[in-house]
């Protein structure tokens, strides 16, 4: 006899619906005391952590810190804020733009208010480095440490107090690691073009960072042949670069339009012009375009030996966007490309072992074992001149891993750092302040300092547990 299916009654079906609600609920609650028992020590830690380097890092006078570079970012906020303008030939519109919003809603020029915003963007940025710890490591009490370290650390929270784009690019590039992990750990395309999107974001705050985009996404490239993947996501990465690069060429389309330069930033041309310089090869070329220029450099160096201070006396050089020292510059590199390659090797070892530096000294009221904290939170950095070994060594396991997410983000994190310390090196000049040569190599790599550390992170769990791939 066939048995016979009865439907339910309303009030059947609403008594299963409340007990599956429940039990969804119950699991939902279980899941989240489970994550708090997990996560919340560390957590705490990393708050402490923060709470510390906060106090010490704000107490600080003067609060604010404006650099040389400071009044051009006002300038471009200004132009913001009364009129909308996000076009400049010198200045990209990321930073300024953050300084326009912060202007609009506390008061014009409040340099307090920009330090507060910049104050939760590097503890966010700590918080986020949570994150990036857990899936290099795999344990929150390490991951928890890591993060204690960056926000207590006084190198990494005095950008904070700084008017210009360190801490912004920090907490920028922090976030487009994070989008790069998730899109390693779940291969969504959401997170690819979000990906996309904010990388152009990292580049308008900070062009310095223009290669970001290539590593990462050349990166994918190679993780999707490793798993032989590639064709079916070769459609995915192009639409990724599509993205970049039609945002990046309709910025400086729009730019050309509004002010006549067809780029990002006119200021790689005159540090350029500044590298010519720092190497003493500003008579290395006998092309007659340039013998009007070469007397004048040559009078101008009797005095002074700053590269912006050139077109700033002699305005001729500074048209068309100083066309003039682009044209000079170029010249001389490319007449002697071994010579101005192996004259960047010193700078690429001052980069590596820049020293970290304050805008300020620390109050000399901290107390003895918070000053201790603060150097022992700082002491990794000194380890720098083992990054080429450990870079080594993480690209050696990522070769071996067939596409692993974690051994792709730790090698794509090096290569990050490498190219950052290479950038740094290529780009930026050096000028003697009395008998020493003084550069911005720390500022510039300070970006990524953060990365190093994850490394170390890194390099400490897979010697404990070298199987150990919790996102693989």
């Amino acid at each position: 006899m066939d048995a016979k299916i009865y439907p339910l009654t309303p009030n059947r079906a609403t008594a299963l619906t409340l007990l599956a609600d429940r039990v969804a609920v119950r699991e939902r609650s279980a899941a989240l005391l489970a994550g708090l028992r997990r996560h919340g020590g560390p957590l705490a830690l990393l708050a402490c952590a923060c709470a510390i380097g906060q106090q010490i890092t704000v107490t600080q006078a003067p609060l604010a810190i404006q650099t040389a570079d400071t009044p051009s970012y006002l300038h471009v906020a200004t132009g913001i804020a009364s009129r909308g303008l996000f076009f400049d030939q010198t200045r990209t519109p990321g930073y300024p733009a953050l300084l326009a919003s912060v202007f609009t809603v506390a008061g014009h020029a409040n340099m307090g208010a920009v330090v507060a915003v910049q104050t939760a963007l590097v503890t966010l940025a700590a918080l986020q480095l949570y994150g990036l710890a857990l899936r290099l490591g795999g344990q929150p009490w390490l991951a928890g440490c890591t993060g204690a370290f960056m926000g207590m650390s006084v190198y990494f929270t005095n950008w904070e107090r700084v008017i210009g784009t360190e801490a912004l690019a920090t907490w920028a590039v922090i976030t487009l690691f994070g989008l790069f992990a998730r899109y390693l750990h779940t291969g969504a395309r959401r997170w690819l073009v979000a990906l996309a999107v904010w990388s152009v974001v990292v580049i308008l705050i900070r062009p310095f960072f223009l290669y970001l985009p290539l590593l990462l996404l050349g990166m994918l490239a190679l993780r999707a042949w490793q798993r032989g993947q590639f064709r079916a996501q070769m459609g995915q990465l192009a639409l990724a670069g599509g993205i970049v690069a039609g945002l990046l060429l309709a910025y400086m389309g729009a730019n050309a339009a509004v002010c006549g330069y067809f780029g990002l930033s006119d200021v790689g041309t005159v540090n350029m012009f500044g590298k010519v310089l720092e190497y003493q090869m500003q008579d290395q070329t006998d092309d007659p375009r340039f013998a009007v220029l070469q007397s004048d450099l040559q009078g101008y160096l009797h005095g002074a030996n700053e590269p912006w201070g050139f077109p700033y006396h002699y305005p001729a050089y500074a048209v068309q966007h100083y066309r003039p020292l682009a044209d000079y510059t170029q010249a001389i590199i490319a007449r002697h490309p071994l010579e101005y390659a192996q004259k960047t090797v010193p700078d690429v070892l001052l980069t590596l072992t820049a020293s970290p530096t304050l805008y300020a000294a620390l109050a000399p009221t901290l107390p003895q074992w918070m000053t201790g904290v603060v150097q022992l939170a700082s002491a990794p950095l000194a380890a720098y001149l083992l990054f080429p070994l450990l870079l080594g060594w993480v690209l050696w396991r990522w070769s071996r891993s067939r596409g692993s997410a974690v051994e792709t983000l730790a090698a794509t994190l090096g290569l990050a750092l490498a190219g950052t310390i290479l950038m740094a090196a290529a780009g930026a000049y050096t000028v003697l302040h009395g008998t020493q040569a003084v550069g911005d190599f720390y500022r510039l790599r300070a970006p990524l300092d953060w990365a190093f550390v994850l490394l170390l992170v890194y390099g400490w769990r897979r010697k404990r547990t070298p199987t150990a791939d919790p996102t693989a």
